[in-house]
This record gives C-alpha cells, structure tokens and sequence, in this order.
C-alpha cells in the first residue's frame, strides 16, 4: 500500500459479530459484521501517525477481544469511559439490554495510545456518561464532542465505521463512504 493521509486520532464503532443472529437484536439484522480477525488486521497502523490516540467502542462481548485489536492496531489501553445508556424521553435507565447474566444497559469506550500523543488537557472528564439511546448502534454526539475536546489541535480524525459525516472529520462506514482506500488516499500497490 502507498501511504496517504495519517491520522492523529481515531475513533471507531466496528461492527463485532455476535453470532446471535436468531435474536430479534441481533447485529447482522441491522448491518454487515466481521469477525475479530478481519478487525484486527484492519491496516489501521498504516493510517496514523506515530503518536495517536483511539477511542474504541466495545460491549461486554468483546471487552477481552479489544486487546487482540488494540495489539493488532499498535495500541496500548489507557482507560474507559461508560456510556450509561438511557431512556431519550425521560432520561431514566434504558429498557433493559440483552445479557445471559446481567442484562447489559451500557457500553465501553476504551482509550488507548499509540507512542506519546499529545491532548488530554482537561482533567475534567468523567468515566460514566449518561447520554440517551437512539437508533440501533448508533452512539450519541457527546462522546465526539468528549473526543474533540481532549485532543485540541490534533487533526485531521478519523472515524471507522461512522453512520454519517461530521464537521472536522474524515468519516468511513458503509452508510456514508464505501472504500476506505479512496477516503484515506491508500492505494494497492
């Protein structure tokens, strides 16, 4: 591949596949999935800088999974922070989410490093956020926002697998760009 753009940040919701497809929440029912080998060979090490930041949604599911990832992405984990998943009307606990043990009504946002990147000058971010739900996998604005905030001056940002395009970002996913190859500039060869 011939390098193109490299980014200082990257923010990520992959598709992880549950196998559950005979559930009515199902995953594969609302999108295209992969499998964790296909994440973690994702060439996301060719698309940053040598000092980066990623902020990696996970669930319960894959919260052990998410090291192959950060591993295969050349990432080391540095902390989380909860989505506290809530009713977009009245703000109380969603309806409960799925689970065979405890019935899952939040998700992770890992951050992690790459080298020493620069940003994280608020002290000021909380590791639990209560942000409604919306559409399916669909995560709210305010962990962008959040994301924004602690890393001032880095750009250009990426996005894998986002729903739709964002002032200040460079968006992939099936729902707005179909080739990563032509979002990033890379190229066989």
């Amino acid at each position: 591949m011939k390098q193109g753009h490299r980014f200082p940040v990257i923010y990520a919701d992959p598709p992880w596949r549950y196998g559950n497809q005979a559930t009515r929440g199902a995953t594969d029912n609302h999108y295209v999935t992969m499998s964790l080998d296909d994440i973690v060979q994702m060439p996301v090490r060719d698309l940053v800088t040598d000092d980066a930041w990623l902020f990696l949604w996970v669930t319960h599911n894959f919260l052990f999974d998410s090291q192959k990832v950060l591993e295969g992405w050349g990432f080391q984990y540095k902390s989380q922070i909860i989505w506290n998943k809530r009713d977009p009307n009245s703000m109380r606990p969603s309806r409960m989410g799925m689970g065979n043990y405890a019935r899952m009504c939040h998700e992770i946002l890992i951050i992690a490093a790459k080298g020493k990147p620069q940003g994280f000058t608020r002290r000021d971010v909380r590791s639990v956020v209560d942000a409604p739900l919306s559409r399916h996998s669909a995560k709210p604005d305010i962990f962008r926002q959040i994301i924004e905030s602690v890393t001032v001056g880095l750009e250009p940002r990426l996005e894998l697998f986002g729903r739709r395009t964002a002032p200040g970002w460079t968006v992939f996913g099936n729902q707005v760009e179909r080739d990563l190859l032509d979002v990033v500039g890379f190229s066989a060869g």
